[in-house]
């Protein structure tokens, strides 16, 4: 990464800005961020871009209203894979040129949105007006009605649990000069009808209290509550009709989706430009800004800006001390597993890319944890059809992890032909037992302690070589010395530790071993005297820097957790195996000679193998990124590096074709 500084004239500012987005490999630096930032600032001014950046963002949200209404009336079907669309510079000039035409769509979208939703609104408020008005429908008793000149009239509910027939014989035994009738009732309530002489409406309130009684009354309905009820209907359906007519008329605005989704980013575009003129100094007649660019474009950037504006453009190296922002450049092995990474954490500046170094044991680690070849082969087919289907138009990220899908594939398929396991033992089962794919190696499901003994060794070099990348970046960091203490001399100590343990292995001959057992206990112990004298050198007093390396010796005990870890390539291994062998079985145990038992066998076979194959490659890749963050990242990693972020299109909905010149921020 270099350092770009660019000064120009103020006049040219905002077609050098346009040239930056669209060459989008010039990350600016905030003027505060500079060790000069203070005294710049008392030369030059910075614009103030919050209301204009909040005016935009406003304009953003409203326009994605829009879509996402229209969005509802898209018949078109999209496939997750389906990339964005590709447009050129000229169909963001006329969008822009048609904006007036866009924001009338945008206006009109919302207000018929706005009419929808009161109508759904209101015909709500119909359908539960009519729920209420249902218990009375068989009255014919105007709603109305609350009393008469001698009665006072009660409509109203009673919990079902206050039970209505003690109400009926306390009404008729207290109440003589009252009437009481029944309209319906469900679990959880009774409706009811109550008539009484208004001399006696207060012996009447005081007895329906005891039940809980709950007067209902309907203040702005006349007429019955069945006439209530059709009214609400026929208003429910006049509401259907103009809401349809509404819904066509979004319809018919949906052909304007494309338009609306440039305009969005161009809006995009507009908020990006508002925030970088705030990284910018001005004076009357100059401005000045400051940057980050990849080193391999940074000559084509000066050119570029030279050649076409009247401007000052200095590129230098970063200085010791700066911490610059990282962009991972990989190959397409490597690339493939910058998402695992990115889900860590991306590496400081000073350190390795730990990309190149961690896929191949990501990639193998996955195929032997995944470990059928069946499996393998259907995966790695699948990623490599899409790759080729959408060639050229997925998104990076996508891109980057169908490819790692495709590699594990064909590790998959490699360790499984190893293991013998083809759709777990398929063949064998339908060939009934005459023929099998026996394993290129050795079968894990019959020796499994010979599987773990290879899993504890994968684990040993896995672990091994992130102590040797540690070693890496005290070489990058010219910490020679570093190198012999913090690396070697862990290498001898725990290398002696596993000498000293071979006799207890699984599947090793405790005689044979004898050599290097011997030769182990003088590893051992020279590696821990080296490591207690050098782990605490940074102390001055030599007890405390001799305690200090004594303590880092317990670090053995991390060492061997991280190793049992790897135990987890045997278990996952076994259980993607174990659980093909019960499909296949369980398939044919009604038998494969008669139609009926191969119809139910390849049921089970299509079905039984496809849960087996996602929750155990789901199971692959969480196992697979814990072995590299836990056990891996641990022995070297310090990540907190700060992605590169340039200023460019980040557009949402379109991709622009590339390839085209720039010529004072116009295309030419």
């Amino acid at each position: 990464m270099a350092r770009i500084s660019i000064i120009g004239l103020e006049r040219d500012k905002e077609t050098v800005i346009n040239a930056l987005m669209k060459l989008g490999v010039v990350e600016l630096i905030a003027p505060g961020d500079r060790r000069d930032g203070e005294d710049l600032l008392r030369l030059a001014r910075v614009e103030k871009a919050e209301e204009e950046v909040s005016r935009v963002e406003w304009d953003m949200e409203r326009v994605k209203q829009a879509l996402a209404v229209l969005g509802k009336y898209d018949k078109r079907k999209r496939s997750i894979f389906e990339p964005r669309r590709t447009v050129d510079w000229a169909a963001y000039a006329r969008t822009m040129e048609n904006r007036d035409r866009v924001w009338e769509v945008v206006e009109r979208v919302r207000d018929l949105e706005n009419r929808s939703n009161s109508i759904r609104t209101e015909q709500n408020r119909l359908s539960n007006l009519i729920e209420t008005l249902k218990p009375y429908a068989s009255l014919d008793l105007p709603l109305e009605t609350a009393a008469t000149r001698y009665t006072t009239v009660l409509l109203g509910v009673v919990p079902a649990a206050a039970g209505v027939e003690e109400l009926e014989k306390d009404v008729e035994q207290n109440l003589p000069e009252a009437y009481l009738e029944l309209l319906g009732q469900d679990r959880d309530q009774a409706f009811l009808l109550l008539i009484a002489h208004k001399s006696r409406e207060s012996d009447l309130s005081e007895l329906l209290k005891r039940y809980s009684f709950s007067r209902v009354q309907f203040r702005d309905l006349k007429g019955t509550a069945a006439g209530n009820i059709r009214l609400c209907q026929d208003r429910i359906k006049s509401l259907d009709k103009e809401r349809e007519s509404i819904e066509g008329e979004i319809a018919s605005l949906s052909g304007m989706t494309g338009d609306l989704e440039i305009f969005y980013d161009c809006l995009v575009a507009e908020k990006e430009k508002c925030e970088a003129s705030s990284r910018l100094l001005n004076t009357r007649a100059a401005f000045f800004l400051e940057g980050w660019v990849p080193e391999a474009l940074a000559g084509k950037v000066q050119d570029a800006l030279s050649r076409n504006w009247d401007c000052a453009v200095e590129i230098r190296q970063p200085e010791e001390d700066e911490e610059y922002p990282v962009l991972l450049q990989n190959g397409e092995l490597a690339a493939s597993v910058e998402n695992i990474t990115r889900m860590y954490s991306l590496p400081h500046p000073k350190e390795a890319d730990p990309n190149a170094v961690m896929a191949p044991f990501f990639i193998m680690f996955f195929g032997l944890m995944f470990s059928d070849a069946g499996y393998g082969l259907l995966m790695s087919l699948g990623c490599w059809f899409l790759l080729q289907k959408y060639r050229g138009r997925l998104e990076e990220g996508l891109r980057r992890f169908l490819k790692l899908g495709f590699y594990c594939g064909l590790a998959t398929v490699f360790w499984g032909a190893l293991f013998g396991s083809w759709f777990g033992n398929a063949v064998y089962v339908i060939s009934l037992g005459h023929f099998s794919l026996q394993p290129l190696w050795f079968d894990p499901v019959s020796d499994p302690e010979r599987m773990l003994l290879w899993s504890l060794g994968f684990g040993v070099f896995h672990i091994y070589t992130g102590i040797g990348v540690r070693g890496y970046n005290l070489f990058k960091e010219k910490k020679y010395l570093d190198i012999l203490f913090d690396t070697v001399f862990w290498y001898v100590f725990f290398t002696g530790a596993i000498f000293v343990v071979l006799p207890y292995l699984p599947k090793v001959d405790p005689v044979q071993v004898q050599p290097l057992v011997k030769a182990g206990k003088y590893l051992f112990v020279a590696g821990a005297v080296l490591l207690v004298a050098t782990q605490g050198r940074h102390n001055r007093n030599i007890i405390v820097r001799l305690l200090s390396g004594l303590a880092k010796l317990y670090d053995l005990a991390g060492f061997v957790g991280d190793v049992l870890s790897y135990s987890r390539l045997l278990a996952l291994g076994l259980t993607t195996a174990i659980l093909g062998n019960i499909i296949n079985d369980l398939g044919s145990s009604g038998g494969l000679d008669n139609v009926l038992g191969a119809l139910v066998f390849i049921v089970v076979f299509i079905f039984g193998h496809a849960f087996n194959m996602a929750i155990n490659a789901l199971g692959s890749y969480v196992h697979s990124c814990r072995l590299q963050y836990l056990e891996f990242f641990g022995k070297f990693y310090s990540g907190g590096g700060r992605e590169f972020s340039p200023l460019k299109w980040n557009s949402v909905y379109t991709r622009i074709i590339d390839g085209e010149e720039l010529k004072n921020g116009e295309t030419v």
